[in-house]
């Protein structure tokens, strides 16, 4: 004789009887949670599936689209804010020499070679020719006749490997406190050069290229600044 001829005798045993078969369906299936629900009626597979997060990815309609405002340029047709640019070249032409000299026309409020610049402080990593940078910044105020002491011009004269969070998030933190202590924001942080920010890393490799640009979008969102990296082309580019 099966259970539910034996408890069908006894009402009470019986209601008993389903009221435990509810439970430990319930334990064992979450979709049975309902006590409405039969315990012998097989599982709805799609109640075990993750409801859609509608509201993941952000979305822009046209007239929404159309009244963002503008990016502002920092410096006339060339950089703007909140972004990742590359000053990209062959070896010995002179990008670190021309991102230096945009760097200081900045920071001292003056335009560079008649483009317009945003004044502010930028932060330079030379991770590359940090000894001859103090030169070219003295050969720089000689020629503008600039003799006043000092503009928001920070220089960082060491590597930051932006394949290891940790060192990336050092500098956003040491950059943060420059700007709680001397009371300026930077409008540009400067790499230079790529190569000698991937300390262990392949440029040729998409994984560690992927990291160290997620790394700089990373510098970019959280000082909510440009930023710069000067990148060699490959010996055989033409």
């Amino acid at each position: 004789m099966s259970d539910e001829r034996w408890f069908a005798k006894d009402p009470d045993v019986y209601e008993w009887y389903c009221d435990e078969q509810r439970k430990r369906a319930a334990r064992e299936h979450p979709a049975f949670g309902d006590d409405e629900g039969d315990p012998n009626e097989a599982p709805d597979r799609n109640a075990h599936q993750p409801k859609k997060n509608r509201q993941r990815f952000p979305v822009l309609y046209e007239d929404q689209l159309v009244a963002q405002p503008q990016l502002r340029y920092l410096v006339d047709d060339w950089i703007t804010e909140d972004s990742v640019a590359v000053i990209w070249g062959k070896s010995q032409s002179l990008k670190s020499f021309l991102l230096l000299e945009l760097s200081l026309y900045m920071t001292h409020g003056m335009p560079w070679h008649g483009k317009r610049t945003e004044q502010g402080a930028v932060a330079y990593v030379a991770a590359e020719g940090a000894g001859s940078i103090g030169k070219r910044v003295r050969g720089w105020k000689l020629y503008n006749k600039i003799d006043h002491a000092t503009s928001p011009f920070v220089t960082i004269p060491t590597k930051v490997n932006l394949l290891i969070r940790e060192e990336v998030e050092a500098l956003i933190e040491q950059l943060q406190e420059i700007e709680r202590e001397r009371g300026f924001k930077f409008v540009i942080v400067n790499l230079d050069t790529l190569a000698k920010c991937m300390v262990g890393g392949d440029e040729n490799h998409a994984r560690d290229m992927g990291i160290a640009v997620s790394h700089c979008d990373l510098i970019r969102e959280r000082m909510g600044c440009c930023v710069v990296v000067v990148h060699h082309s490959g010996k055989d580019i033409d």
